[in-house]
């Protein structure tokens, strides 16, 4: 889609007029598109990820895409059906009284580490990502 086009949705009611966010729908559309040429569908990309590395993959659509830094990956993931954990800041603030992290994670060894927490949670209670993550924001209220 060109600028022109692009410019021409920001017009429309109900859409965010953020430019910047709407030139990412195109950017992430090129992201999807080459994707799905690699890997047979940017599906079988997401699901053939290893689910013991969620922060890697979110690191992965941050670095490939547009706007899917902080949560946006995240939030991505959990539309698509990939189980992830959300670091809301209930979720943060039991990692950091936990000792976990001593700040909001946002560098890749901070997300690592609190990646290795939710998969030895998982393991140990046999829950999903997602349902940890929601359990573990309750208690940070």
């Amino acid at each position: 889609m060109s600028d022109e086009g692009l410019e021409d949705i920001l017009q429309a009611d109900g859409i965010i007029r953020h430019w910047g966010k709407l030139k990412s729908i195109r950017t992430n559309a090129v992201m999807v598109d080459d994707l799905a040429k690699t890997h047979g569908s940017f599906a079988r990309w997401l699901v053939d990820w290893p689910g013991d590395n969620v922060a890697g993959l979110c690191f992965e659509l941050k670095r490939q895409g547009a706007h899917l830094g902080g949560h946006s990956a995240h939030l991505f993931l959990r539309m698509a059906g990939i189980d992830t954990f959300l670091l809301t800041d209930d979720t943060v603030a039991v990692l950091i009284g936990l000792g976990v992290v001593d700040r909001p994670p946002t560098s890749k060894a901070a997300l690592r580490e609190v990646q290795s927490v939710f998969n030895d949670w998982a393991i140990e209670s046999g829950r999903l990502l997602c349902e940890i993550s929601r359990t573990v924001s309750f208690l940070g209220g």
